[in-house]
């Protein structure tokens, strides 16, 4: 069982990160550009990528790097293109009520653009579809959303802070990285 130092401890390690980390959520909320604030050098080499893929018409695999890289990260501009991929069926089956949960959910910060482009896609499904995308959109929510993805870098951050203060190191570059993560956390 968890004393009430080590309980205390974690609680203000976790405020610490919640202190640093709030002013850069408050930012991505608010934010009007393709992803929140500045996008680090491997979000823009990511999506320099997947321009050049779609330059070359290789748009299986742009929309591989955007469902599977950057979609993870909170992109939401990648979470529009890949519901735009499947409103257009360009290298996935064209699927609307996909595409309205994916617009669903990359208008979540309120940007005009993806709010409009939600909104009339959704006003054009039947109730059907409508009661299609709403489970869709409830099972890429609790996966994608900021605070989903804020939650779980809160948890990396603690395991990895439990580990180093145990005295594990932790390198990302490892194969094992994950499991020792969660070995970590328990």
């Amino acid at each position: 069982m968890v004393d009430e130092v080590e309980l205390k401890a974690s609680f203000a390690f976790l405020s610490l990160v919640l202190c640093i980390l709030a002013p850069d959520t408050a930012a991505a909320q608010s934010s009007r550009g393709i992803s929140a604030g500045v996008p680090d050098p491997k979000v823009l080499n990511l999506h320099q990528k997947v321009d050049d893929l779609f330059k070359q018409g290789e748009v299986g695999r742009a929309y591989f790097i955007y469902r599977n890289e950057l979609v993870p990260l909170g992109d939401k501009y990648a979470q529009y293109m890949v519901g735009y991929m499947h409103l257009t069926g360009l290298a996935v089956d064209q699927d609307r009520v996909a595409a309205s949960a994916w617009y669903r959910l990359a208008a979540e910060r309120g940007t005009p653009e993806f709010v409009a482009l939600r909104d009339r896609l959704l006003g054009e499904l039947t109730d059907e579809q409508r009661r299609d995308s709403d489970r869709l959109y409830r099972e890429l929510h609790v996966k994608y959303c900021d605070l989903a993805i804020l939650l779980a870098s809160i948890k990396r951050l603690h395991a990895e802070a439990i580990g180093a203060r145990e005295g594990v190191s932790f390198d990302r570059t490892r194969p094992d990285y994950d499991n020792r993560l969660r070995l970590a956390a328990n």
